[in-house]
């Protein structure tokens, strides 16, 4: 079942800050006998007026953020106006821009077929 919204698992501090959005997977209560609770599949920040720049790193910083509340594909997606940067996360160290030329608009066919994709990977992952 997937799930929209800000169950990133951590409390709420004056030092932390979240992503606008997330996409989860969802299975469940968060308990020590479910480890797989909310899995996180989207980390979404929205810019306005900003660089590219400014906003893909904040997008960084909450991917890193995640730690081990994903498995198997995570993406950053950083969007200003109708314009998208998609980030392949596989680990602080492991990580990728699927385009080229970084932002492109979410009506093109790269974009949909990339949420498609991501959409097919949580139906195939969903074992409930």
């Amino acid at each position: 079942m997937l799930k929209y919204g800000e169950p990133s698992g951590a409390a709420v501090t004056k030092k932390r800050f979240y992503p606008d959005f997330n996409v989860v997977q969802y299975w469940g209560a968060d308990t020590d006998e479910n480890d797989r609770a909310d899995v996180i599949r989207i980390v979404i920040e929205v810019g306005t007026r900003e660089s590219h720049s400014a906003l893909i790193s904040r997008t960084f910083k909450y991917l890193k953020q995640v730690g081990s509340r994903w498995r198997g594909r995570l993406l950053g997606l950083a969007l200003i106006g109708e314009f998208a940067c998609l980030i392949e996360w596989k680990s602080s160290n492991l990580w990728y821009f699927l385009y080229e030329e970084q932002f492109v608009s979410i009506f093109d066919s790269r974009f949909i077929e990339e949420m498609d994709k991501m959409r097919q990977f949580c139906y195939d992952d969903d074992d409930a």
